[in-house]
């Protein structure tokens, strides 16, 4: 009896966990741990046609969540790369949300680090917001990312993710 009184406590405890997680409104159930190498290894098999910029837009996220390492730099977006987010959100018909159009949220990509190589990381605007206050050199995190897609120069692909939102780990 005892042990059916415990089994029914846990099951409304985690429960309970669940419900506030799902409240949240975030859906990382959604992502699967995976690395960032795995990932780009994954897209950058595309052949490419010479003489000709090469792109790759995909219409499956890949929802990943990927640990990494703040670098603690960050720059400005290229052109090249917000054309691709532009083609991207058009052929996703990706929806204005309260009146801000898409693209106004992507504007920064941060500099992680992977097993010893680097990665720029586009993060929507609000996620990039927190970084600065929140984030120092070397602190480890997840990202959960979604993969965009890719620009294809000289046999060599740029593969795009595209983050909003991490989480702080020790």
């Amino acid at each position: 009896m005892r042990k059916t009184g415990f089994l029914v406590v846990l099951f409304f405890a985690f429960a309970i966990s669940q419900r506030s997680v799902l409240a949240q409104g975030f859906p990382y159930h959604l992502y699967e741990p995976r690395t960032l190498s795995e990932l780009v290894d994954a897209h950058s098999s595309s052949k490419q046609v010479e003489g000709s910029t090469n792109l790759i837009i995909s219409a499956e996220p890949f929802y990943s969540a990927i640990r990494l390492e703040y670098a603690g730099q960050s720059r400005k977006i290229s052109q090249e790369r917000m054309g691709l987010f532009k083609l991207w959100i058009e052929s996703l018909k990706i929806k204005a949300n309260q009146n801000k159009d898409p693209m106004s949220l992507i504007d920064k990509e941060f500099l992680f680090t992977e097993c010893g190589k680097d990665y720029w990381i586009p993060v929507q605007t609000p996620a990039a917001n927190d970084f600065p206050r929140t984030l120092k050199k070397g602190d480890r995190l997840t990202l959960y990312l979604m993969f965009v897609g890719g620009i294809g120069d000289k046999d060599k692909w740029d593969i795009v993710f595209f983050t909003n939102s991490f989480r702080i780990y020790e």
